[in-house]
């Protein structure tokens, strides 16, 4: 059985302060650990902190991270994720895949953050059963 895929969401907001963007971002968190599926959901750590970023504290700001234990649970995160989007917000999302793929995009509207998991959790399938 391979890993789980290792999943980043990093939010950026040009409207929000940089603690206000972190604490709406630590709000999702016990949603995350709430959902079946989900696992090892945490902060960033500034030693994973990708080239670019900006930190607050011992984190990366606005990033947070966690598994899954399949592909099909990536469309359920849409919604959480949807509740983050609007005012100038845009997010990022990460897919490592136990192949150490990265499945990259940015979204800006939850129209956008759909089509973005869409395409990984087609590229997460394809990989699981090839």
């Amino acid at each position: 059985m391979s890993a789980p895929p290792a999943i980043t969401l990093t939010f950026q907001s040009a409207h929000l302060s940089d603690e206000r963007l972190q604490a709406n971002v630590e709000d999702l968190l016990p949603q995350l650990r709430d959902m079946d599926g989900v696992a090892e959901v945490g902060l960033v750590p500034v030693a994973e902190a990708p080239e670019n970023s900006k930190a607050i504290g011992a984190v990366v700001l606005g990033a947070l991270k966690f598994t899954v234990d399949n592909s099909k649970i990536l469309t359920g995160l849409v919604g959480l994720g949807s509740a983050m989007l609007g005012n100038g917000k845009t997010v990022e999302v990460t897919i490592k895949t136990s192949k150490g793929q990265e499945i990259i995009g940015k979204a800006k509207n939850s129209a956008e953050l759909e089509q973005v998991v869409q395409m990984a959790a087609a590229t997460l399938m394809r990989l699981e059963q090839g």
